[in-house]
């Protein structure tokens, strides 16, 4: 009745209209494959008509459940065996196969390999219909199935099933890997045939291993016609295809041509010897981790194409947690996302790690950037290094390849390109996506579907605390912290200008990315500081700032003679008024008034401090006056040069 076909469970359209007990009649089902059904197989020719399950309405499924039962609910091993298909060219290449000195796998062999094949051909299938949410053995995670399906596996009849596949979970999954990149080839168990393997030596060894290791990655049909047309010349010996193959998968061989043909991230991720971390004693925020990496999703962009995937992201992990602490979203991977990251991070955290690590990348390595983050680093111990680009002992590529599969692939407009994309599963569906590129978001709004990816990723669960979250794992007391101060945040995070900039009379006129900012220093009562403009307008400054609060205030310094800056105040963005009255609501009269009346405070200020002073010396211009007054009288009793004297200070008096 059921069977599973292109990784659906399907019905046997056959059985609802002709069995002894029909579920429908034969002008029901015509309806139902015409209006409603979707018929992934249809009949004719001796085949029967299979229907996908999930397609046809819920009265008539309820149906085929009351009288045939829930394909989805049936015990696991009697699933199992009602679901095997005979796979005839695996027949074929069993009993085809010859062993290096050409004679042909013994036929229980030749079963076991047999059924080996088949049950795997359904497992297979089997995970393919969990990923798709069609649950054959309820609603159980994918760790949860392969358990079900080795155990299912194990109970199986010997003598109908002889099969030798493992009844371990792990090792089920990695041997159904092993056979769907290898094919049949990866059942035939590699003792067969050693004896010869083991003859391949000196200049064949050479040969083959060399020839094997060329960039055209030669396969071993071809490279044996090759090493057939050449032996007897060279007066090497007769070798089978299944010899050299085996030769090739020797372990010290295979490090060699997998060096040559795959390259070295090959060669590193299954041979290069690793040293295990001791993460026994690590705690919340004792290592961070920063790397930057392509964003899998499509946005609207105003192309030919009318779409693109340009975004990156800049991602902080706390390692011990997993949970991403802060983030750049843009079309680059500089040093100004570097920053950007690093400081949310902050923000987040309030406190530093003990173990900062990066990649290579060169916006890590500017000046400005290396004493950031010698700075963000807890003061007692702490330190800072790059980590090497995919290498094994990078937490944060482990981290990524998780984030990718279990959130960011899971919006519609993912893309699915990874840099080393190899699956099907792993590439765009760009029909789909063409057909729909009209309801792709901008790089605006696409922004908000990454912060709900954050939020998922940092509220999942975490891989080795099954009951916690990312969060709560990360909210764990931790032994030791380096608190984050306000003034630590501004150390590190506020930019100071190149050149100092003048406080005039009309406040402080800043220039920062061909856009001019305006400061002025206010009180507590947020009135215009007139103390301040008394002492400092006309002084230069050193003016630190936060690019991203530049709508809020700025701090000024001045430099002191020993080169030290000293903080001197805050300056505040300048407040404009409304002059035009029609315009005005209520209290901007009043604010334009209180700002408008320093201009006469200051002067009054001024010349009362300036009547002081006359009076406190006695030096004013009405006794420059009389003095010179007298000295012009008393001018021809005088000797020459006081008379000159006074002659030149009559001059600057008038004037």
């Amino acid at each position: 009745m059921y069977e599973i076909y292109q990784n659906t469970m399907c019905v046997n359209g056959g059985f609802l209209y002709k069995a002894d007990n029909p579920i429908m009649t034969l002008s029901q089902y015509k309806n139902l494959i015409y209006r409603y059904a979707k018929t992934l197989r249809p009949g004719g020719n001796g085949r029967t008509a299979l229907i996908d399950f999930q397609s046809i309405p819920d009265r008539w499924r309820k149906a085929i459940v009351k009288q045939y039962g829930d394909p989805f609910k049936k015990d696991n091993t009697a699933y199992i065996t009602s679901q095997l298909e005979v796979d005839l060219k695996a027949s074929e290449y069993f009993a085809s196969f010859k062993l290096p000195d050409g004679r042909h796998l013994p036929e229980t062999t030749q079963r076991e390999y047999f059924t080996n094949a088949q049950i795997l051909n359904l497992v297979d299938k089997l995970v393919c219909l969990q990923k798709t949410q069609q649950r054959i053995f309820g609603k159980t995670r994918l760790t949860a199935l392969w358990q079900k399906m080795a155990e299912a596996i194990t109970l199986l009849d010997a003598d109908l099933y002889p099969h030798t596949l493992p009844n371990n979970p792990r090792s089920l999954e990695r041997k159904l890997k092993q056979y769907k990149a290898k094919g049949y080839a990866a059942l035939v168990h590699k003792n067969f045939g050693n004896g010869h393997a083991a003859k391949i030596e000196g200049d064949v060894a050479d040969w083959i291993l060399a020839t094997y290791c060329l960039p055209v990655k030669i396969n071993i049909a071809v490279l044996h016609n090759q090493y057939m047309r050449l032996h007897k010349g060279n007066q090497w010996p007769s070798l089978t295809e299944s010899a050299i193959s085996m030769y090739l998968d020797k372990p010290e061989v295979k490090r060699i041509w997998t060096l040559a043909r795959h390259g070295k991230d090959a060669f590193v991720n299954k041979f290069q010897h690793h040293t295990k971390r001791d993460r026994s004693h690590w705690f919340p925020n004792v290592h961070w981790a920063m790397d930057g990496t392509k964003l899998d999703w499509v946005h609207l962009e105003d192309t030919a194409l009318g779409m693109a995937a340009k975004l990156k992201i800049n991602v902080i992990i706390d390692v011990y947690s997993e949970k991403i602490l802060g983030w750049s979203y843009s079309e680059t991977e500089d040093h100004t996302d570097h920053f950007t990251a690093l400081k949310m991070a902050f923000k987040n955290a309030e406190t530093k790690p003990y173990l900062l690590t990066y990649d290579n990348q060169s916006g890590h390595k500017s000046s400005r950037m290396q004493e950031l983050y010698t700075k963000a680093v807890a003061k007692d111990g702490g330190t800072h290094h790059p980590h090497k680009a995919y290498a094994k002992n990078n937490p944060i590529e482990q981290v990524f390849n998780r984030l990718q599969q279990q959130c960011v692939n899971m919006w519609w407009f993912n893309d699915g390109q990874t840099i080393k994309a190899r699956k099907e599963d792993n590439r765009p569906n760009m029909d789909f996506l063409l057909e729909n590129k009209t309801k792709l978001l901008t790089k605006d709004k696409l922004e908000q579907a990454w912060i709900i990816t954050v939020d998922q990723w940092n509220a999942g669960i975490h891989p080795h605390f099954e009951s916690l979250t990312r969060t709560d794992v990360y909210n764990q007391p931790a032994p030791m912290a380096d608190a984050v101060s306000f003034l630590d945040m501004i150390d590190m995070f506020w930019i100071a200008t190149p050149k100092t900039i003048t406080y005039n009379r009309g406040g402080l006129l800043m220039r920062l990315a061909n856009k001019e900012y305006e400061f002025e220093v206010y009180d507590e009562n947020n009135r215009i500081n007139t103390a301040f403009r008394t002492k400092y307008t006309g002084a230069k400054f050193t003016v630190k700032y936060d690019p991203e609060e530049m709508d809020n205030y700025v701090r000024l310094y001045i430099t002191k003679p020993d080169g030290k800056m000293e903080y001197v105040a805050n300056a505040q963005p300048k407040r404009a008024h409304e002059t035009i009255p029609a315009l005005m609501q209520e209290g901007d009269k009043a604010a334009w008034y209180d700002d408008y009346e320093v201009r006469g405070e200051e002067l009054a200020t001024v010349e009362k401090d300036l009547q002081a002073l006359r009076a406190r010396t006695g030096i004013t211009p009405e006794k420059l006056i009389a003095d010179q007054d007298l000295l012009i009288k008393m001018g021809g009793r005088l000797p020459k040069d006081q008379r000159n004297k006074v002659e030149a200070d009559d001059f600057l008096s008038r004037l």
